[in-house]
């Protein structure tokens, strides 16, 4: 099932909105987008996208999962490059008697 992920900049963020259509009711989310807090919607239905597209609200979907692709590849640690160990070599030197 593909999930649609909408925002709308002109929300205040104190507040929770409700989004109804036909086939699906959702309540907004803070959504962080390239360092943004938006008003967003994570809907399931093409129907209820479109309906909210209609109504003002802006498609992010795909930008969004390139975003967050990117933001996680920054994150993922480097890999730990392997330490050299020198053996222990002989003195050439002759021990003491």
């Amino acid at each position: 099932m593909e999930e649609y992920i909408l925002v709308r900049s002109d929300r205040d963020l104190a507040l929770v909105y409700e989004f109804f259509s036909y086939e699906e009711h959702k309540k907004t989310i803070k959504l962080e987008y390239k360092g943004v807090v938006y008003c967003g919607l994570k809907l399931s239905k093409k129907t209820a996208r479109d309906r909210a597209i209609m109504i003002g609200w802006k498609e992010i979907t795909t930008e969004y999962k390139e975003w967050i692709e990117s933001k996680n590849k920054e994150v993922e640690p480097q890999k730990e490059k392997k330490k050299v160990v020198r053996k222990k070599t002989k003195s050439k030197t002759k021990p003491k008697k």
